[in-house]
Formats: structure tokens, C-alpha cells, sequence
């Protein structure tokens, strides 16, 4: 989106950003603090790591901290689209995906930015019985609200390419086996956990002691504001009373997740 906006090219309607990986230096202390949680955990300074390979050696210090690298750490984020930002309360990414909001927000940005406290990376594809559900629920919800916007690029070449994905989604679902009608199973149970959303500050950004000198800068300029209330919403779990499971392992389990 950056690259398109600095290129003058047809800009998209709106970002959604799962997890995003906006800070490739590693300079935040959520990498310290949830590393025992989540399954994403490195270190910088390891040259086999994604950014390191990715970049290549010889260009890494110098490409590391680029706008289309490290989005969260550049000058500019003005006259970007709609954004929602969607973070896990216990992935290492999580204090650079409130950078990002944060300073978007201040840029002018329409945007939206979910935690999920229970959540680890992209956790939307992988914690089916927890959060995911409501995360992808979340998700729709934001598209179907910035719609009218979409509808502004009505002639533009994205309009294009949706109008042929369109296309090919209803010809491959006419060459598709109907498939038999699901029923609904009586007395089903519910959920292990609902959640509910609070709208309550992001956990403070801190760096780590060998930030990144680009980092460094766009914590200690972004700490001079106060973020907007209601940018953050916090998505908090709680058991479901209605669930059930007296066994010794669902209540040991309950207890363990929150």
C-alpha cells in the first residue's frame, strides 16, 4: 500500500492485516515477552532468520529499516486506505502492530486496531476452539462496515481484478457437487469461551536494550502523544458457564487458559 501510494498507482480499498509482520529489526520487547508463549520466536542476530535470508546479507542493514520492510518504523503513513490491524495479546509481534495503529491513527488513517488476548500469531488460522471465530467474525464485520468505500474504485484496475475473481468464484462453484444440506444438532454444545471486547489502552511499547536505531526513534516520537481513545479494543476471554464439561480436565483446563 505504501509502494502503491509513493508510485501514484490505484490504491486498494482497504488493508486487512493479520499479524503483520511490520518491523523486521526486532526491536520491540514483545519479542522478549511472549516468547515463551508463542510458537514465533527468534533472534535478530541469527543469520538463518526470515528477514536475514530474505533481504540477503549484504543489503540487510541497510534494506532492514526500508518503509516497505519496516512499515512501522517510516516517516510517512499518510493517505493510506482503511486499515484493521488484528494482533494476539501473547505473539511476539504484538507492540509493533500497536506502533503501526498508533501512528497510522495519527497519520489520519481510518484505523481499526483488535487484540486478542489469548491469541499467538495469526491465530485466526489456527485456534479454531478459542479466538478464531470471533477474530474472522471480527474481520467481516470491518469489511462489510467500509464497504461504501470499496465502491470508490469502481473503473480503477483492482475494480477489475474483482470483477474477474468474481467471475471464476461463480464458474468453479457451478462445477462444484452440491453438497448435502447440514442439519443442526439438538442440544450442541457451546463454546468453551466467549469473549468480549473492551475498548481499553494497548500494553505500553517498549524497546529492547539493541533496538534499532530507526526504532528507537519511532518509539521515542510516538510517545509524545497520547493514543485515541476507543483505537484498541481488546478482546478478553472468559469461560462459557454454558458449556458444561464438569470433568476435572475441562475445569484444570479453564484455569490454565485464563
Amino acid at each position: 500500500m505504501l509502494y502503491l501510494r509513493d508510485h501514484d498507482l490505484a490504491q486498494v480499498g482497504g488493508g486487512i492485516l493479520i499479524s503483520p509482520w511490520v518491523d523486521m529489526t526486532g526491536s520491540l520487547a514483545s519479542w522478549d515477552d511472549n516468547k515463551d508463549f508463542d510458537y514465533l520466536a527468534m533472534d535478530p542476530a541469527d543469520p538463518l532468520i526470515p528477514s536475514r535470508l530474505f533481504l540477503g546479507p549484504a543489503a540487510y542493514d541497510a534494506l532492514v529499516a526500508s518503509p516497505y520492510v519496516s512499515p512501522a518504523l517510516t516517516a510517512s503513513l499518510e493517505s493510506l486506505p482503511p486499515l484493521l490491524i488484528q494482533s494476539g495479546g501473547l505473539e511476539t509481534l504484538r507492540d509493533e502492530h500497536t506502533l503501526l495503529a498508533q501512528r497510522c491513527d495519527r497519520a489520519g488513517v481510518d484505523t481499526t486496531h483488535q487484540i486478542f488476548d489469548d491469541g499467538v500469531h495469526v491465530f485466526q488460522a489456527i485456534m479454531k476452539d478459542t479466538s478464531a471465530k470471533v477474530g474472522l467474525e471480527a474481520i467481516g464485520a470491518w469489511a462489510r462496515s467500509r464497504s461504501d468505500g470499496m465502491r470508490k474504485l469502481e473503473g480503477h484496475p483492482w475494480d477489475e481484478v474483482g470483477r474477474r475473481l468474481s467471475e471464476e468464484w461463480e464458474k468453479r462453484k457451478g462445477l462444484s457437487p452440491a453438497k448435502p444440506k447440514e442439519t443442526v444438532v439438538r442440544g450442541q454444545r457451546p463454546g468453551r469461551f466467549v469473549y468480549e471486547a473492551v475498548t481499553k489502552a494497548a500494553p505500553p511499547i517498549r524497546l529492547r536494550e539493541d533496538a534499532h536505531e530507526a526504532a528507537k526513534k519511532a518509539v521515542e516520537a510516538n510517545e509524545k502523544h497520547e493514543p485515541r481513545m476507543g483505537l484498541t479494543v481488546v478482546y478478553r476471554a472468559r469461560r462459557n458457564e454454558a458449556f458444561g464439561g464438569s470433568s476435572v480436565l475441562s475445569r484444570v483446563w479453564g484455569r490454565l487458559h485464563l
